[in-house]
């Protein structure tokens, strides 16, 4: 994701109408990484859909986002910005003891089909919510 990052930002600037649909995309690529690591069998399957396919979507989607939160927020930029990252952090506390749970009680094929699920059905909300 890193070494993307660039090409990506760059993109988002120079094609703003494309942000939007950047969203959607990046959002099907993650779901069906998800997806498509929770039927797999070798750790080289795993690290093409989870690892590397997953952090395209990821990437695909984080970048529209920010500039779009950056052109829609003006007066208070900075609220909005600090909710986000608040956000962001408290799901980093709580995402590894969630998916300790699920690894635990159902594997990992129910883990990775349950995160997709979970990420489809919050994303489609805001994604209603800002029509």
């Amino acid at each position: 994701m890193f070494i993307a990052s660039p090409l990506v930002a760059l993109g988002c600037q120079r094609f703003p109408k494309s942000r939007r649909l950047a969203n959607f995309v990046g959002l099907a690529i993650m779901t069906s990484a998800l997806v498509a690591a929770s039927y797999t069998n070798t750790t080289g399957a795993l690290l093409a859909t989870q690892g590397i396919s997953f952090a395209i979507g990821g990437l695909t989607m984080y970048f529209p986002a920010m500039y779009i939160i950056d052109e829609w927020f003006i007066a208070r930029k900075g609220l909005a910005f600090a909710v986000i990252w608040t956000g962001t952090g408290v799901g980093g506390a709580i995402f590894p003891f969630v998916s300790q749970w699920l690894l635990d009680s159902y594997g990992f094929r129910t883990a990775l089909r349950v995160w997709a699920v979970v990420i489809v059905s919050l994303l489609a909300a805001m994604q209603k919510s800002s029509d």
